[in-house]
């Protein structure tokens, strides 16, 4: 959490509103908390030395990571494999999110793949919370699926 207004040393960081004492060697205009698992307000005030602030709530917020996306593709998946045949495939993250990061680097929600490999995505959230890097699809390309007349 970062506060603003006064000088480092001059901060005092409480978990209560009013009374109390100030936590315990923070008094910097940086506070990390402790593991937290729900929102939680904290309060801040400015001491320099005379009187004290009011406090100022400062609240963290837990937001929840994107669920792992499922990538598709414009050809079958098949058991996380996908064959590359006579044109590009396109694979397709979900729609919707901030910003997209593939394996390969590219950084948009569909990408075109013509060689082997293996591709997966995590997305980003508007709250800037990461999801889990989706599953490997491995994408091979066949010699073999030529179609030639008789």
């Amino acid at each position: 959490l970062q506060a603003s207004g006064g000088t480092n040393g001059q901060y005092l960081w409480y978990d209560v509103p009013s009374g109390g004492t100030p936590i315990a060697g923070e008094t910097n205009s940086v506070f990390t908390t402790a593991v937290l698992t729900i929102n939680t307000t904290y309060y801040v005030s400015i001491n320099n030395g005379t009187c004290e602030s009011a406090r100022t709530p400062v609240t963290a917020t837990i937001n929840n990571i994107p669920a792992k996306p499922t990538i598709t593709s414009t050809e079958t998946i098949n058991a996380g494999v996908v064959t590359i045949c006579l044109q590009p495939i396109t694979l397709t993250a979900p729609a919707g999110f901030a910003s997209y990061s593939w394996s390969n680097g590219q950084t948009i929600p569909q990408i075109t793949v013509t060689q082997a490999g293996n591709y997966s995505v995590v997305v980003r959230d508007a709250s800037g919370c990461d999801s889990p890097s989706s599953d490997i699809i491995q994408a091979i390309v066949s010699a073999t699926c030529v179609n030639n007349p008789p």
